[in-house]
């Protein structure tokens, strides 16, 4: 122990120090006491017989047995109790207390901190009981000892087809959208409508990462998704006998011919 310390006394002295000597019992009176384990000494008018350090009598001194320093339990919390050695002189009174896991102390009765070697990983909080610790993860990180990082794509958050990648940072992942769609996760479908891609008043229809074109009247859908070109009606000669066709949006209209001059006419009539 920290700071004292005990003596074993010989025959014949006493005290803390071994500082009072013994007076000695006449021989007729000594022979009663236990001869190797207690002394007669001299009270007065009295002879007593006062067993060794560590030992008790129940008889007076008649006889000394070993006190069972672990019958009260002084080793604490599951602790073996292991007791001093004796000689006849005397016994070691101290016990000693063979701890079990999770405690420490004279009488096991310090908890030990299983935090001490900070198991826990990667920012962790560790937090201590009796035997065992636990880790509280940071936000990212997953396991006993919070040692592993959780793949933030496992989950396949993105949508629409978008590629998942994992970043450094920890709980931390990008997508990478499919063309037509947008947003953190690639929830939005973008309106390809909202450029107005068709011409001539043409209706555009929305699609999933496309759109489509209904042609005004009089247009065709040329180059594809614009409604570009303006159809030739007088594509198809509709106008008869040498008719001129002028095109017009959605329509022709027809034009005659200039007539022949008067001499053209004039030869044309000579036989």
């Amino acid at each position: 122990m920290v700071d004292r310390f005990s003596c074993t006394c010989s025959a014949g002295w006493r005290g803390g120090r071994c500082e009072i000597q013994v007076q000695q019992c006449a021989s007729e009176a000594a022979g009663q006491c236990d001869a190797n384990h207690a002394e007669c000494v001299v009270l007065g008018a009295d002879n007593r017989c006062v067993c060794h350090m560590g030992y008790g009598t129940s008889n007076h001194g008649k006889t000394c047995s070993p006190i069972e320093e672990c019958a009260s339990s002084p080793c604490m919390n599951g602790a073996a109790c292991v007791e001093g050695r004796c000689t006849n002189a005397a016994c070691n009174v101290r016990v000693t207390c063979t701890c079990a896991d999770g405690w420490s102390g004279a009488k096991c009765n310090q908890g030990l901190d299983e935090c001490a070697s900070y198991p826990c990983k990667n920012g962790a909080t560790c937090v201590d009981a009796v035997f065992v610790y636990a880790c509280v993860c940071a936000v990212g990180f997953a396991g006993y000892n919070c040692a592993e990082d959780i793949d933030e794509c496992a989950s396949s958050p993105c949508l629409s087809g978008g590629t998942c990648d994992e970043t450094r940072a920890a709980d931390s992942f990008r997508c990478r959208c499919l063309a037509g769609f947008a947003g953190d996760l690639c929830e939005t479908d973008l309106d390809e409508c909202a450029a107005t891609p068709c011409l001539h008043n043409s209706t555009c229809t929305q699609g999933i990462a496309a759109y489509t074109c209904t042609c005004s009247v009089g247009y065709a859908d040329f180059p594809p998704g614009t409604c570009g070109t303006n159809v030739d009606e007088c594509g198809s000669t509709p106008c008869l006998h040498g008719g001129i066709c002028v095109d017009r949006v959605a329509q022709y209209s027809p034009s005659s011919p200039k007539p022949a001059s008067r001499s053209v006419q004039r030869a044309l009539l000579t036989p």
